[in-house]
């Protein structure tokens, strides 16, 4: 993300520059109990039920692990198209990925996650929730995030208890002032801070989309992140035909195989850019020739 994070991030940030010598020490493994507080809040769930994480990455790793490893079964199934580092984290804990792909339109359909379920797939029986404010507040570089998992004193207790052991002992606990910024930021900056961002966002993706629509492209058009995904006629989205847009057309996307199989005939293009209305002209013009 290019744009401005929120004020009250900033305000946070720098009230805890001056706080006392006692708060620049460690803080509680699983998080700062105030942001957990918030955020069991903001999820309907109790802060027992909550760890801050280092970015929605190690929450993820965190619930694959230890869901995996509690579970039964030897399977893990990811939707298609996916961010590769899920594919990866299955592989790292000894996992067979199965992939399930998304309709024409990007979206899942449950009754197909439950035709490519079988014995093998680990089943939690109650979901673990997984986010971040990294894109949100546009900071990405922080790594504030957070996971959810089922209650500790409830049937799948042990998910949480094995999630806490291994957050500890693999960082002993998160940064201190990114959270008690995040929490200043959570609990300060209002909704038009967000719809400001939406709206950059929708005409990013206007402008992009609108280019591809000339130029006889299909696409999936974004309903909650700043990503295009887009399938050019005669023009696969390999890595040799993504590098000669690098070159001829001067617009970087992504090869489709990178996520998967399902789309690996497209291009996927991440719409955070201050340029993304000149890199629409650019794409117009090289399909065009």
């Amino acid at each position: 993300p290019d744009w401005e994070p929120p004020e009250a991030l900033r305000e946070g940030l720098h009230t805890y520059a001056d706080a006392t010598p006692g708060e620049f020490q460690y803080q509680a493994s699983v998080g700062l109990p105030e942001l957990r507080e918030e955020i069991a809040a903001r999820r309907g769930v109790e802060r027992s039920q909550v760890i801050i994480t280092n970015g929605t990455g190690e929450a993820n790793h965190l619930a694959m692990t230890e869901g995996y490893r509690t579970m039964p079964g030897e399977e893990i199934l990811l939707v298609d198209p996916v961010y590769p580092y899920y594919a990866g984290r299955a592989s790292m804990i000894g996992a067979e990925a199965s992939y399930v792909p998304v309709d024409e339109t990007g979206h899942l359909d449950p009754d197909t996650v439950a035709e490519y379920a079988g014995a093998e797939t680990s089943v939690i029986p109650n979901r673990i929730v997984t986010n971040a404010v990294s894109k949100s507040m546009a900071i990405t570089g922080w790594r504030v995030g957070y996971a959810v998992f089922p209650h500790p004193e409830g049937p799948n207790g042990q998910l949480m208890e094995r999630a806490r052991t291994r957050h500890m002992l693999t960082n002993v606990t998160g940064s201190r002032p990114a959270q008690t910024a995040v929490l200043h930021a959570l609990r300060n900056t209002g909704p038009e801070y967000y719809e400001a961002t939406r709206e950059l966002l929708t005409d990013r993706i206007a402008a992009v989309t609108a280019a591809l629509d000339d130029v006889g492209a299909e696409y999936t058009e974004p309903e909650g992140a700043f990503y295009v995904m887009a399938r050019f006629p005669e023009f696969p989205g390999t890595f040799e035909n993504v590098e000669r847009m690098i070159d001829e057309a001067g617009v970087a996307g992504m090869p489709g195989e990178a996520f998967g199989e399902s789309r690996a005939e497209w291009i996927r293009f991440a719409l955070v850019p201050p340029r993304v209305e000149t890199a629409a002209e650019r794409l117009e013009a090289f399909f065009r020739k």
